[in-house]
């Protein structure tokens, strides 16, 4: 079958469309050595199940490191059901990656502070519900932590009424 590779996957990867087309197994090899197995897996999954379609994130070797790239794949088959056709692009999502990792160690060192706190700590959510509670509270006022997760702070049920509106402005 005829084979095609865009231009852009120089500027995308580095690779020039004849490197791509004339090196076998050219993807495989440049897959992170953590992601061949799962890419191959998932890929032969799709196929076994005549999936239309794949979407699947991996590290590639890029230059001399790997980045994240997403890739989705338009899987075609014949009348027999045999894979005839693949048609894909990839985007580096190496950035978006790093974001999300960075904003779950925030979210873990935030929860780590939170839970070793001699002080009560409540979070809110924007509205007024308490998704997290520091262990102190129990401490301080013998109503169990996990018994205010999901309580709406401004219910009255756990301020005072004459706090509430000071509270709540607050």
């Amino acid at each position: 079958g005829e084979r095609f590779v865009s231009g852009n996957v120089e500027r995308l990867l580095g690779y020039t469309p004849g490197e791509v087309l004339n090196s076998p197994g050219f993807w495989l090899v440049k897959l992170h050595p953590e992601d061949r197995e799962q890419f191959t897996d998932t890929l032969e999954q799709a196929v076994a199940g005549r999936a239309p379609q794949l979407e699947q994130e991996f590290r590639f070797l890029l230059g001399n490191g790997y980045r994240w790239l997403y890739s989705v794949t338009r899987l075609v088959y014949d009348d027999d059901g045999g894979l005839v056709d693949t048609l894909g692009y990839v985007m580096d999502v190496t950035e978006r990656r790093q974001a999300e990792a960075a904003v779950r160690e925030r979210q873990a060192t935030l929860q780590a502070v939170v839970e070793a706190s001699p002080d009560v700590i409540s979070i809110l959510d924007a509205e007024g519900r308490v998704p997290s509670m520091s262990p102190a509270m129990e401490r301080i006022t013998g109503y169990p932590a996990g018994e205010a997760v999901g309580q709406d702070a401004f219910s009255g049920e756990v301020i005072p009424p004459d706090d509430l509106e000071p509270f709540a402005q607050i």
